[in-house]
């Protein structure tokens, strides 16, 4: 919450008589919620924000299928929305990295390949999200099935299961294991920013996940014409400059951040998990068969 805060409050600078408030919704409860208001005409929200969960409310009618900023987009954003997804604006990225614990290990010590993580000598120490099924994805799809069917039983005799990525991070600060697989990039400068010993292995390990997140505005609002001013305003220099200083990763390409900086110096190839692109049932019980039947 305290991001969106941020951000609308640089909005409100722009745009002082327009009063931007912010809601947080829980990720299990968003669909539901913006779809019950949709469909009772109980709209309480002019534009709305996901990633993988938007999909389904375009695909619902409830996104106004606004194109005013599409041409915009598609030549100054390094990852525009995908054209099957009319009236979405990209706001920002995640991205998911090796990173490691440098007061554990060297730079000398680190691996070099995913297929260095295979040996028996990081058993119990990699540690890996119980969900991490956006980085599986982009290992299955981008290697092939054979490669990443090797990969993933290898890893799977070394990997620790923990939950949730800011606590991953945590513990591996406090030295549980050396090495998380799938960090989030923008938490690892947040860490390093408060002194924490951690580090992303550089080279970049790729492909590197990059997830999307979007703003839309709903059908039917009460300011529809404020909702689309905050998509113009979201997209421009401005606005990205906002997600920026607020810590997330823009889009726009000229606006900085260091996790941008990595991508860029390395060359790094990307897995960009679109909305509606990943069947997170089935890729989540293929994650499964690797990983929760190793930890019985």
């Amino acid at each position: 919450q305290n991001a969106y805060d941020k951000i609308f409050r640089e909005f409100m600078k722009d745009y002082p008589k327009i009063k931007a408030a912010p809601t947080r919704v829980k990720t299990a409860n968003f669909l539901e919620r913006v779809l019950l208001e949709f469909k009772s005409g109980d709209i309480k929200a002019d534009v709305v924000h996901a990633s993988s969960e938007i999909a389904d409310v375009v695909k619902a009618g409830a996104i106004v299928p606004y194109t005013g900023v599409d041409a915009y987009m598609q030549k100054n954003f390094r990852f525009p929305p995908s054209k099957s997804l009319p009236g979405l604006v990209t706001d920002a990225i995640l991205t998911k990295h090796v990173d490691f614990n440098s007061n554990l290990l060297t730079k000398a010590q680190l691996p070099k390949s995913w297929g260095d993580l295979t040996d028996p000598k990081w058993k119990g120490k990699l540690a890996l999200d119980i969900e991490g099924y956006e980085w599986f994805a982009a290992m299955w799809q981008t290697m092939g099935p054979e490669k990443a069917d090797k990969l993933m039983k290898g890893l799977a005799a070394n990997v620790v299961l923990r939950e949730g990525a800011t606590h991953i991070m945590e513990l591996m600060v406090a030295g549980e294991f050396p090495i998380s697989i799938e960090a989030y990039g923008h938490r690892i400068v947040d860490f390093k920013k408060k002194g924490a010993p951690v580090e992303v292995i550089r080279p970049l390990f790729e492909p590197v996940p990059v997830i999307p997140s979007y703003w839309g505005a709903i059908k039917g609002s009460a300011h529809p014409n404020a909702a689309k001013l905050a998509l113009h305003w979201l997209a421009s220099k401005r606005g990205q400059e906002a997600q920026a200083k607020a810590g997330r990763i823009p889009v726009l390409k000229g606006v900085k951040h260091p996790v941008l900086d990595w991508l860029d110096a390395d060359n790094t190839k990307t897995f960009a998990v679109e909305p509606g692109t990943i069947d997170y049932t089935g890729v989540a019980k293929q994650f499964n068969s690797y990983f929760l039947r190793n930890k019985k």
